[in-house]
């Protein structure tokens, strides 16, 4: 047995959380066998944690623009931006806000757009699912019986 395959016998035994699973683990393997799993999953775990301390450091150093905020050129020249296009030697997508181009600025505007489109119709998905539920009178989504909304997918014409 792999750890894989601990961890999905510890859910099918009922296990529910990440928790859980561990805490079954660790009570039912030799801590020998453990050791020697993680020692197998050390590019994936070392990978994984520098994956989240590097975007935990590259947030701070995110362009952060927000309404009604003064912002001035030296502060975003300190600063880095998502460049969906971008590709550069050991780096993709964020870029350095002194060598953006006016097209990189435009690609970092029509990706923002996108996903504004996409968060927008999920709100009106879920806006149109709670009036569905309060015209039924359910308290929960689990008593709901009506059917489901479609989500309608952003229309792609308001983007040009």
């Amino acid at each position: 047995m792999n750890l894989d395959e601990a961890i999905d016998q510890a859910i099918t035994l009922g296990h529910s959380t990440p928790l859980e699973v561990n805490a079954w683990i660790e009570k039912t393997q030799e801590p020998e066998w453990l050791a020697a799993e993680l020692v197998a999953l050390s590019e994936d775990v070392i990978t994984e944690r520098a994956r989240h301390r590097l975007n935990a450091a590259r947030r701070a150093m995110v362009v952060a623009i927000r309404p009604g905020g003064s912002v001035n050129k030296a502060e975003l020249g300190l600063k880095l931006l998502w460049v969906p296009d971008f590709v550069a030697p050991g780096v993709s997508g964020w870029k350095d806000m002194n060598d953006c181009t006016a097209d990189d600025l435009d690609s970092a505007a029509k990706y923002r757009e996108g996903a504004a489109r996409s968060i927008l119709a999920q709100a009106g998905w879920l806006r149109e699912l709670s009036s569905r539920m309060r015209a039924q009178g359910a308290d929960t989504f689990e008593t709901y019986r009506g059917e489901l909304p479609v989500l309608v997918a952003a229309d792609e014409t308001e983007a040009a």
